[in-house]
């Protein structure tokens, strides 16, 4: 790799969450903006609508170093209403396609292994691991006081799927989620309804019946705040046509 990645793939989820971030983003360095934010995102004005996706920003720590470094929309990984386990040790393993990879490519199995060489595709799996709630919700508040001046917090969610689980409370969970995420003041919620990406039980956005009861039920919570929703690859014209009919909506 040309740098020492901030989140270390040789070292678990847990040893990233307590000693991260590493390479870079553990210089203490500090990107300086110059003039005025005038970009806009979603009534925020930023310096640049560039940033980093729901994922390697584990928590606080890691929000406050892609700040420093001059990433002006970062999102804090997506947490739960509950507490939930990571899956097990490697969750970032390098992959090696010959050629593009492409949907035709990822329809057969890829090796993958720890030779994190250039040029670098990965694959991961963490299964979505969330801290209690009263835990994330501190450290997600100290995440929103450490972006400076444009600079915005996006706080990611989701609902958990459990085992008997009715509609209304796959909902419900969701809800409460966008609650709890509500009240750390982050600038803006991002709500993920691309899971779960596993194995054959299919996306939750592909169930556009439940992803328009979950965005209203957001958006009940939450008022006025500025939420995104998160989905998935859509294959036919006419989901997306709908979906975005739901987004506009909510």
């Amino acid at each position: 790799m040309l740098q020492a990645p901030f989140y270390d793939p040789t070292k678990s989820y847990e040893e990233n969450y307590n000693a991260g971030p590493f390479g870079a983003f553990a210089d203490e360095r500090v990107f300086a903006q110059k003039g005025e934010p005038k970009a806009d995102f979603l009534g925020h004005n930023v310096y640049a609508p560039f940033g980093i996706p729901a994922g390697p920003l584990l928590n606080s720590k890691f929000c406050k170093a892609a700040f420093e470094k001059g990433f002006d929309i970062c999102v804090y990984k997506t947490v739960r209403s509950d507490a939930f386990p990571c899956h097990p040790f490697p969750n970032v393993l390098a992959i090696h396609p010959e050629g593009d990879l492409t949907l035709e490519v990822l329809k057969k199995p890829l090796v993958a292994d720890t030779t994190y060489a250039e040029p670098l595709s990965i694959t991961n799996s963490f299964g979505v691991p969330s801290k209690p709630a009263a835990v994330w919700q501190e450290d997600a508040k100290k995440a929103v006081q450490s972006a400076g001046k444009g600079q915005v917090l996006v706080l990611s969610f989701m609902g958990t799927v459990k085992p008997n689980q009715t509609q209304q409370e796959l909902i419900d969970d969701y809800v409460l989620a966008a609650r709890l995420s509500n009240e750390t003041g982050a600038h803006v919620l991002e709500t993920n309804l691309s899971c779960p990406n596993i194995g054959n039980e299919g996306l939750i956005c592909y169930n556009l019946d439940v992803t328009e009861k979950i965005a209203k039920g957001i958006r009940d919570s939450i008022k006025d705040k500025k939420f995104i929703l998160k989905v998935g690859y859509y294959q036919s014209d006419a989901d997306m046509e709908r979906f975005a009919e739901i987004a506009n909506e909510y």
